[in-house]
């Protein structure tokens, strides 16, 4: 087991944890929207929140995130436990199912502004190097 899966609270979801969040039909329309590839450019923060666009009528930025349970939002017009969310949730499963990294979240991610969320500070020792003249 690795560090991932012992910390990261999404890999222990199980199906009915994800219907009673979403529903039975936002679930299974999620999954149709997952297995139809439409979410992109997914990417997780340092605290574990993942963001992604997740195409619709219109390409739609999502955030879902663990805080004593799955929290979300979405710039669609039902903006929480959406099926763009779930697409997410299970985007993130199946990669972490297969080992496949998932990207950090960058300071400048558009997403960000679209969903009014802060970026993380960034250590000093992230910082880019400057030269001293």
């Amino acid at each position: 087991m690795t560090d991932q899966e012992e910390t990261d609270p999404f890999t222990e979801l199980d199906w009915a944890t994800l219907e009673a969040w979403a529903g039975a039909r936002t679930l299974s329309r999620g999954k149709e929207y997952q297995r139809s590839r439409r979410v992109r450019s997914l990417a997780r923060s340092r605290d574990g929140t993942l963001i992604a666009w997740v195409d619709g009528s219109e390409p739609y930025a999502t955030v879902v995130t663990f805080q004593g349970g799955l929290v979300s939002e979405c710039t669609c017009p039902v903006g929480i436990s959406c099926k763009h969310a779930v697409a997410v949730v299970l985007e993130y499963l199946s990669l972490c199912e297969k080992n496949n990294p998932v990207p950090s979240v960058t300071p400048d991610d558009p997403r960000i502004d679209l969903l009014g969320l802060r970026p993380e500070p960034v250590p000093a020792q992230d910082w880019p190097a400057t030269a001293v003249p």
